[in-house]
């Protein structure tokens, strides 16, 4: 089976592993995102299921698991801040951050927006459907430092300064693509530690899909 963009097959087995170890139940049987079509796929070497990188199947994927490979990336911002010394609030412009994540295993949830009108003398409500809502995206893995025992440090810092930016998110992923959604906004994420593992660090990062919308100012 091919996974997607992803050219370390050592950190991808390592990552795979950690995810379904510490991160999924065991009840949960994740898909891998192939390239090649069922009918011609590879046997799965990881004993699970592949899904097929073709948009007419995506409504059939929410609430699955998925493994993917995913990049996040943050554009430059100006940030505010105290300065001590000159007593004033001063600005700073942050850089642009991007990490690969590598596999990720991903699940995809989508919300409506509805409206709901009480009436009197009516039991429940009246419902009025107004839109898709955002999709709800959770990116769960593992950062690896395939090369050693050290801790993947430098991945670590882009993947907390990418998840502070307070802007709209890039997210590169195969995967994501097909729904298409290339674009989040974190909710909330977790870094939690794995014991006996030096060189790994784990993550949890629940996102809603993102339309950035740029706003054209008039003048008279």
């Amino acid at each position: 089976m091919e996974i997607l963009n992803y050219d370390y097959p050592v950190r991808q087995n390592t990552q795979v592993n950690l995810i379904l170890k510490n991160l999924a139940n065991t009840y949960i049987k994740p898909l891998f995102l192939t390239t090649t079509p069922p009918a011609e796929s590879d046997p799965d070497k990881f004993g699970n299921g592949s899904v097929f990188a073709d948009r007419d199947g995506t409504a059939g994927l929410l609430g699955r698991s998925v493994f993917a490979t995913v990049t996040l990336s943050s554009e430059a911002y100006e940030l505010e801040y105290y300065n001590d010394k000159t007593q004033a609030i001063e600005r700073v412009k942050m850089p642009p951050v991007s990490v690969e994540l590598g596999t990720v295993l991903i699940d995809v949830q989508m919300s409506k927006n509805i409206v709901t009108t009480a009436i009197n003398g009516l039991n429940g409500t009246i419902k009025e459907f107004v839109s898709d809502g955002d999709y709800e995206v959770s990116l769960r893995g593992a950062l690896v430092n395939s090369k050693g025992y050290a801790f993947p440090l430098d991945d670590f810092k882009k993947l907390n300064d990418v998840l502070k930016a307070p802007v709209s998110l890039q997210i590169a992923s195969e995967y994501l693509a097909l729904f298409p959604i290339h674009n989040l906004v974190v909710k909330g994420y977790t870094l939690p530690q794995t014991e006996g593992s030096s060189n790994s660090q784990l993550f949890e990062i629940n996102a809603l899909s993102d339309n950035p919308v740029e706003l054209i100012k008039i003048t008279s």
